[in-house]
């Protein structure tokens, strides 16, 4: 991490504002008000749905999973689409979020853990393409299928300040929910949980004890029960070549499972330290 990263980390971690994002998350959920004079139609909430699951795929797969974790191999190509689209969700930049994300798993649940986005030039590029994208959209179908009963209001207000709030709040969940409610498979170093209905938000990353233990996995969900989108489509992709070298849980991780179900679990979860929870991305 370059000295200009930590100098922006010890700033947030200091408590230093950063008065551009909170401008962005208030005027997202501000927009989310135009419901009450835009109305509702079968087409924008299609549209609400499709680009939230296009978006929660991007930052898991891509923001997580390839950036932050190096879990699989993807072409140059197929690395920018996944970072187009996770801008679209106005995180900020691919590399400052796998940045701060890094920084999260190093000091989690501890006093300078932070999991903020940081600063990357030109991450409001792909959110305005958006806006203006649906707005056009929205027109072009108010006036060509009347019988749709949709504006370019009302397809920006569904297909990008409702979806992008469902978005932002789902990512969230993981690194709050995530660390308060679930269960625990593993002794962490952390206060790491598993939750289904998280892991249902965000597309697998809601198995949020399993990926602090490991993580290195393109699997989140180390077994057939624990449902797991993103590693179900980019197995899928595997197969088409998009993507490969996927990386999933070795047997020790499944036989230390074994072994930890049968202990009874630490009263203090920070304190019991394994080494297999802070697994050097890089080293494998």
């Amino acid at each position: 991490m370059s000295l200009s990263r930590n100098r922006k980390l010890r700033r947030i971690t200091a408590g230093e504002l950063d008065y551009l994002a909170i401008i962005q998350f208030v005027a997202l959920h501000a927009g989310c008000l135009l419901l009450f004079w835009v109305g509702v139609s079968w087409i924008a909430i299609a549209t609400c749905i499709a680009l939230y699951s296009l978006r929660i795929f991007a930052v898991s797969a891509g923001y997580h999973r390839y950036f932050s974790h190096r879990s699989y191999k993807t072409s140059r190509i197929f690395q920018f689409i996944l970072a187009f689209a996770g801008c679209m969700s106005n995180q900020k930049g691919p590399l400052w979020w796998a940045a701060h994300h890094r920084y999260h798993h190093s000091h989690a649940d501890r006093e300078d853990d932070i999991h903020s986005p940081g600063q990357h030039g030109f991450y409001l590029f792909p959110p305005f393409v958006s806006v203006v994208f649906l707005f056009v959209c929205g027109v072009t179908l108010q006036r060509v299928m009347p019988g749709l009963h949709t504006s370019g209001l009302q397809m920006m207000t569904w297909g990008f300040f409702v979806s992008t709030v469902m978005v932002h709040h789902a990512i969230y969940s993981a690194n709050s929910i995530g660390h308060c409610l679930g269960t625990r498979r593993f002794h962490s170093t952390d206060n790491s949980r598993n939750n289904l209905i998280v892991a249902l938000l965000t597309f697998g990353d809601g198995w949020h004890n399993n990926h602090h233990y490991y993580q290195r996995s393109a699997r989140h969900g180390f077994y057939w029960w624990e449902i797991d989108l993103t590693h179900y489509i980019l197995k899928c992709l595997s197969y088409v070549g998009l993507v490969w070298d996927l990386h999933t849980p070795p047997e020790r991780i499944y036989a230390r499972a074994a072994l930890e179900k049968m202990q009874p679990r630490p009263l203090h979860p920070l304190s019991d330290l394994k080494a297999d929870s802070v697994v050097n991305i890089a080293s494998e």
